[in-house]
């Protein structure tokens, strides 16, 4: 895409969120180079109480902060129409950018259900779409740098305003991890594996998450409980497991990870995976891994995701299961049925490269808008 003339000027504006807003930023540097928009870096105000929660249709404005909704002021060059969109990576569906409610023509809610989708939609009419599922990104360009740097100091003030318990949770949250993680090297298998096998082998990688909370213990309960079957199962066809920081939870010692953490070592390990094993995410939301594994042409054995994709699988570019049962039947189907795993993974490229590359992502996003 080379066009001879910007068909649209758009402002972003940031808040101080590092995490996900990269993947905006990166599909919006590619229009910017590609010439189909002119792009400029903006500071979102200072958000005081930018938290809202969805409860029995009602929405509640809470204390804390909401970093995760940058958004685009957007004008269409041929006639000087404006739109400002919300683009909310939240991995809960029932929060929300106060500041976005009240601001944007549209908000792109990367967690939303079907469910949440019709609850929304009869409360404020055409306000959600949803965005779908995003990826970790990089970005080095100077501009967004600077911008970030200016947010994480801007938004202190009202951070601490709105809820002046933050400073001591902060304090305690650190002096917490002070003492029980003085070591915070990452652990995995003593000898852990730097090279991916030459035979067939499923590839199943993830966190323990150390956090309290029965949102975390699910998860973890649930990965282990598939990695134990993952080992019983296939043996030496097997490799991954959990990673731990500072210390190993002895409940999930024998779920330790016989792979290396580094991130060349991980993407070798799923460039030339027969089989990905993949989770959801806190909130049930679409995790970064199933992405990440499309992007690379993977075979993919995904956890069923009840959150919305703008464009939904139609070719069995992945295939779900519900339970760990289903997960490990799947794998004994596919796991040496070379041919049709190789069909599968070219559905998968396929469809990251029309629907997923982030300047696609965002080119859908701003010429649907305007529709």
């Amino acid at each position: 895409m080379n066009n001879s003339f910007p068909k649209y000027d758009i402002k972003i504006y940031l808040t101080e969120d590092e995490r996900h807003t990269p993947f905006i930023v990166k599909g919006l540097l590619s229009l910017e180079r590609m010439g189909f928009i002119i792009l400029q870096f903006k500071s979102m105000p200072m958000l005081f109480k930018n938290r809202v929660e969805l409860v029995d249709g009602k929405f509640i404005r809470g204390k804390k902060g909401y970093p995760w909704c940058p958004e685009l002021l957007i004008k269409k060059l041929d006639d000087n129409t404006e739109l400002r969109i919300g683009i909310d990576l939240q991995d809960w569906e029932n929060y929300f950018s106060y500041h976005s409610l009240n601001s944007c023509n549209y908000i792109y809610k990367r967690a939303m259900t079907l469910e949440t989708n019709k609850a929304l939609d009869a409360k404020i009419p055409n306000l959600f779409k949803p965005f779908g599922p995003n990826c970790n990104e990089k970005v080095d360009d100077i501009r967004y740098k600077l911008q970030i740097k200016l947010n994480s100091y801007k938004q202190i003030f009202p951070r601490v305003i709105s809820n002046p318990l933050i400073l001591k949770n902060k304090v305690s949250f650190f002096d917490f991890n002070y003492k029980k993680f003085k070591n915070r090297n990452i652990i995995v298998n003593k000898y852990p594996k730097i090279e991916p096998p030459k035979e067939n082998y499923i590839f199943f990688q993830v966190e323990y998450h150390n956090w309290e909370g029965k949102t975390a213990n699910k998860i973890n309960n649930f990965r282990a409980k598939i990695i134990r079957k993952l080992k019983y199962n296939f043996g030496k066809q097997f490799y991954g497991g959990m990673w731990f920081k500072g210390q190993i939870n002895e409940k999930y010692e024998d779920c330790i990870s016989n792979v290396h953490t580094d991130y060349e070592v991980y993407k070798s390990f799923i460039n030339n995976a027969s089989i990905i094993i993949s989770t959801n995410g806190f909130g049930d939301s679409i995790p970064w891994k199933l992405v990440e594994c499309l992007k690379s042409g993977s075979f993919i054995i995904s956890e069923k995701n009840r959150h919305l994709f703008p464009y939904p699988f139609k070719n069995d570019e992945v295939i779900f299961f519900e339970d760990t049962e289903k997960c490990i039947q799947l794998c004994k189907k596919y796991l040496d049925d070379n041919e049709l795993r190789r069909k599968k993974t070219n559905k998968a490229k396929e469809y990251y490269q029309k629907y997923l590359e982030p300047s696609i992502v965002l080119k859908n996003i701003i010429e649907n808008s305007f529709k």
